[in-house]
């Protein structure tokens, strides 16, 4: 994902950890974003994903 975002082929929100340790902090443009953001899982209509259980049973 990060090869991609590198090469213009689109934009990530993802942890500043992960792009420190992947060695591309100097490789893209980073934008701090507010806290509050909520992130969704997003899959096909016909495909329920394994984590699926799992996230119904903890209280987020």
């Amino acid at each position: 994902m990060l090869g991609c975002v590198k090469d213009g082929m689109g934009k990530a929100y993802i942890s500043k950890m992960i792009i420190d340790k992947y060695a591309y902090t100097n490789e893209l443009k980073l934008t701090k974003l507010p806290n509050e953001l909520e992130t969704h899982l997003v899959c096909r209509k016909d495909y329920i994903p394994m984590i699926a259980t799992y996230l119904k049973k903890i209280k987020l």
